[in-house]
């Protein structure tokens, strides 16, 4: 369990060091820089096979357990997930009620004011950047364990040995690409 806040920490460090040179961007190129940052992200994990097993991914032994962050059913999902839901709704509810809300709202009005005023826009919206990347960091490993866990339920016959979370049919893949042939 101690490998988490390490995860956090590192995740907000690396935010730092992407956030604040695209923060400086403005308009047409600050959005190109946010699709291209992802986008060389992820052709480097291809790149380093050797480290991240490119778009295969890295294999997890399935220790259950709170400390590797891996049940048996959904059901601590759900769980987790709500206490998680709830510590995000009362630090949005803290920073609502706060100095803080004030900073975001007048950046996002008018930056150029608000740093007449004395607000230092590219250190609140590296605030606010880091503060969605711990929530991200923190909820992100918990869909990739969920989505795992579909994974290692035996094939069903009826869903074609797919389970319900690759087709939006329950009916699996064979039943509903039938089904959207024959509407035609």
């Amino acid at each position: 369990m101690d490998r988490y806040p390490r995860c956090l920490v590192a995740s907000a460090g690396l935010t730092l060091i992407i956030g604040w040179p695209t923060f400086k961007l403005r308009g047409h190129y600050f959005a190109l820089a946010t699709i291209a940052i992802p986008t060389c992200c992820f052709y480097l994990a291809k790149y380093f096979k050797n480290l991240t097993r490119g778009s295969e991914g890295i294999s997890v032994i399935f220790r259950p357990g709170l400390e590797n962050m891996m049940f048996s059913s959904k059901i601590p999902w759900y769980y987790l997930t709500f206490a998680l839901l709830l510590l995000a709704l009362g630090l949005l509810w803290k920073i609502k009620h706060s100095k803080l809300m004030f900073y975001f709202l007048a950046i996002k009005e008018d930056e150029i004011s608000a740093a007449a005023a004395g607000i230092n826009p590219v250190l609140y919206k590296q605030i606010a950047l880091t503060l969605s990347v711990i929530f991200i960091s923190v909820m992100g490993p918990s869909m990739c364990s969920t989505s795992s866990t579909s994974r290692r339920r035996k094939p069903s016959t009826s869903t074609g040995g797919f389970t319900g979370r690759c087709w939006p049919s329950s009916e699996g893949p064979k039943r509903s690409l039938a089904r959207s042939s024959a509407s035609r």
